[in-house]
Formats: structure tokens, C-alpha cells, sequence
């Protein structure tokens, strides 16, 4: 059992502390991985502090951007700044020297209004070994929020002295699961004892009560939640598998549920293998417990993750989950028990997963039931929160 009894008086009636968050999310406007950060920081300002946030720039925002901005949440987005008529003309005649205009205001922008304490939400492992070197040099301290690791991600030895060095100097390394900890510390060479596992929040009620769908055309109805991107979501290994023809034969379907930049690959690769039938894309749903209403089970073939928001919410929604055994999820799903494991990402294991939930079909309401059970064993109700405690202690110390 992890300690989340931080104490709760922690910011009561005390000087107003300065926070700044900075996202490296640079590959779509908003994903799962921005939620830890940007619901502690709402929770923060919600207390009294000062907060602001640096994230990519985008030609539009996200609408969360607009709420963070409407909550009191500076936020400063990085996008590129062009240099004034009369700079561009000493650049070409050489009189002026080139400068990046865009790391020249993200730099004023962390200098200005000394933060207590920064706090980086990266999706890997030190995406920017540069902005430590910054705090560091501004005297500003700093904690590391990982939301995702791979041995994909494994650095070359030209970056490791940089990546341990950045890690070893925050006050904190915090990890989303326990595995991708312990991943960190093969890739770096060294212990992180410095290191904590916190949890993402979620989008439904913790006390969400258990509710089943009724007799329809397909005598098992899964759901697949995730971004559209099998580089990491591993949608083509399920693909794959549904595509065999025992599978072909039996009474199943699979909805995929999120968007992403591989939506018309994942259609034309179900259309060439030949599963239209068995395969819908329901794309994106604002209220995750819609999903549950008509699904039985949860699957996520994923290569590699941190701790999936789908899984905790299929979880705390009742539902098994089928799942690689990557990252979080063996922390949570118990083989059996609260769902299925698939031993890796490729489709033969996820074949064997799958034909041991046909073969226990009648079981899985039993398994969802349980499934809520030990997600709420296992999580805080407001994780937010006890990550803004833990930030405050931080600061404070």
C-alpha cells in the first residue's frame, strides 16, 4: 500500500508559494499525460498559490488551455518567435548575431518571478536535458514527473551523464508506476533513491457503481480505449489476432474508442486483414462510463505505458481488463483475478490472453467486480491533490 495519508493542513493558512509547470508535450494539444500536472495545478491556485505553466504551442489550443487560463493558471505556450524587420536585416548582413528568439522568451519566462519550485511533466525520461541546466543555473529546484518509459527510450551513452545528472539534482523523480521506475534506474546505471510512484487522476465518480450491459448481437463486447497509435497502443497486434480465423468464428467484437494520428492506417490495415465486421471506431467520448454501459471487458495491447487512465477507469468502472504486461499494468491487473495478462506485446501472447477470456466469459462480471475492488484499494480519490500536498511539502522543506 503506497502512503497517500500526506497531511492535509499542509498549505492551511500559509504564505503563498510560486509553482511553475513545465509540459514536454509536444506531439498532440492534449493527452492523458497532461492531467497530473494540470489538475495540480488548478488545486494549487484553488489554495492560494501562484501558478503558471509553459506547454508547446499550437496553432489552436486545447480547450483544457483555455481552463487552466480561466482557472488563474499563467500559461506561457512556446511557439516560435520571428525576429523583428530590423533584426532579420543585421542577421543578413552579418551584423547581428543569430539568436533563438523562442528559448530566448522561455528563458525569460522561467527567470522571471522566482519560482519555489519547477516541476517538469515529461512522457519519457528527460525529454529536455537542457531546462534542468537552467533551474540549475537560475538556483531554482526542481522534481521530475514521468508519465511513460520504454526501453525504446534507452539513451546512448553520448546523453546518459546528462540524463543521470538531470535526474540525481531534482529534489524528487516521481514515476507513475513502479516499473517504469525501476526501468529508469537500469537506463541510467544508478539508484534513484529519491524517487516516488504517484497516480494520475481520473475521469469518473471513485464511488462509480457497478452496471451491465444488456443481451445484444455480439456475445462478448470489448473495448479498446486509448489513443489511436500502435507504435505504442499496439492496436495492429490485436488486429492481428482478430484476424485469425477462430476468431473470425466466434461471437466477438471490438470497439476502438480515442483519436490520433493513425486513424486511417488502423481502418485501411482492418479492412485489408479483412475484420470491418468485428472492428468499430467510436472515436472520442466525453464520458468514459458511456463506454461501460455496452462493454464487457477492457483490452489494451499496448507496447509500452506508464499507468494507463483507461485501465484505472474500466477498473473503478467494474470491468477486467486484457492487457501486455508492460509497465503499470501488471502492478494492477492480477492474472486471473482482476483480469488477463498478456506476457508481451505481440500476437501470440495476446491470442493466448484472449483465448483464456472466452474460455471465462461467464466470469467476468465476477473479475470486474473485484477489478473495482483492488483499484480502490490501491488508489487515492483525489490523486491531484496528494501530489499538490506533496509538491507544497517539497517546497517547503
Amino acid at each position: 500500500m503506497l502512503p497517500w495519508n500526506f497531511s492535509e493542513n499542509l498549505m492551511s493558512h500559509s504564505a503563498s508559494m510560486n509553482f511553475k509547470f513545465i509540459s514536454t508535450m509536444d506531439t498532440a494539444p492534449w493527452g492523458g499525460s497532461e492531467l497530473l500536472w494540470s489538475e495540480t495545478a488548478k488545486s494549487l491556485v484553488k489554495q492560494g498559490h501562484k501558478v503558471s505553466a509553459s506547454v508547446h504551442g499550437w496553432p489552436s489550443r486545447a480547450k483544457e488551455i483555455e481552463q487552466l487560463l480561466h482557472f488563474g493558471v499563467n500559461v506561457f505556450e512556446r511557439k516560435p518567435v520571428s525576429p523583428s524587420w530590423f533584426e532579420a536585416i543585421g542577421r543578413r548582413a552579418r551584423l547581428v548575431p543569430s539568436r533563438d528568439l523562442t528559448a530566448l522568451a522561455f528563458d525569460h519566462w522561467l527567470a522571471n518571478g522566482r519560482a519555489d519550485l519547477v516541476c517538469f511533466s515529461d512522457g519519457r525520461v528527460v525529454s529536455n536535458i537542457g531546462w534542468g541546466e537552467k533551474c540549475h543555473k537560475l538556483g531554482i529546484r526542481y522534481v521530475n514527473l514521468c508519465q511513460a518509459n520504454s526501453v525504446c527510450f534507452w539513451p546512448p551513452d553520448s546523453v546518459i551523464y546528462e540524463k543521470r545528472k538531470f535526474l540525481k539534482s531534482a529534489e524528487r523523480c516521481f514515476f507513475v508506476s513502479q516499473n517504469n521506475l525501476r526501468l529508469c534506474e537500469f537506463q541510467i546505471g544508478e539508484h534513484l533513491p529519491h524517487a516516488e510512484v504517484v497516480r494520475n487522476p481520473f475521469g469518473v465518480p471513485f464511488d462509480q457503481q457497478p452496471s451491465w450491459r444488456a443481451t445484444g448481437e455480439f456475445e462478448l463486447e470489448l473495448a479498446c480505449v486509448g489513443r489511436l497509435e500502435p507504435v505504442s497502443k499496439g492496436q495492429d497486434i490485436l488486429f492481428e489476432v482478430l484476424s485469425e480465423e477462430k476468431w473470425r468464428n466466434r461471437s466477438i467484437r471490438v470497439s476502438l474508442f480515442g483519436d490520433g494520428s493513425s486513424a486511417n492506417s488502423l481502418k485501411s490495415l482492418g479492412r485489408m486483414l479483412g475484420i470491418e465486421n468485428r472492428v468499430r471506431f467510436c472515436g472520442h467520448v466525453s464520458d468514459v462510463r458511456e463506454i461501460w454501459k455496452e462493454h464487457d471487458a477492457l483490452v489494451l495491447p499496448s507496447r509500452h505505458e506508464g499507468l494507463p487512465i483507461a485501465l484505472v477507469e474500466a477498473m473503478l468502472c467494474h470491468r477486467a481488463v486484457i492487457a501486455t504486461d508492460v509497465a503499470g499494468n501488471v502492478e494492477f491487473v492480477e492474472d486471473g483475478q482482476t483480469g488477463f495478462l498478456a506476457d508481451c506485446a505481440c500476437p501470440k501472447s495476446l491470442d493466448t490472453a484472449f483465448e483464456r477470456v472466452w474460455n471465462s466469459r461467464e466470469k467476468l462480471r465476477e473479475m470486474g467486480l473485484e477489478a473495482g475492488r483492488k483499484i480502490r484499494r490501491e488508489l487515492p480519490p483525489n490523486p491531484a491533490e496528494v501530489f499538490g500536498s506533496r509538491l507544497l511539502e517539497i517546497a517547503r522543506s
